[in-house]
């Protein structure tokens, strides 16, 4: 299916996730992002608990799994929301 066959999602939702690459002072960013992948244009997966690890530290913030496949890494999705 490419991606000209996937209706024109408009849903948008807020996660939570690790703000920088290092867990630099371990805090969450909350980000509002159209709910699609970015590769194929397909909808994200449902949004559930889930635990950054960054050497010793963890965080917990929130994760999703894409029915395409296609992975959205915490940086990808923070340059995709923007400064």
């Amino acid at each position: 299916m490419t991606a000209s066959q996937h209706h024109e999602p408009t849903d948008y939702r807020t996660v939570r996730i690790p703000g920088s690459a290092d867990h630099a002072g371990q805090h969450l960013i909350t980000l509002t992002l159209r709910w699609v992948c970015r590769t194929c244009s397909g909808p994200r997966g449902d949004i559930t608990p889930a635990i950054s690890y960054e050497g010793s530290r963890r965080l917990a913030c929130d994760g999703w799994t894409n029915p395409c496949g296609h992975i959205d890494f915490y940086a990808d999705v923070r340059a995709e929301a923007g400064p």
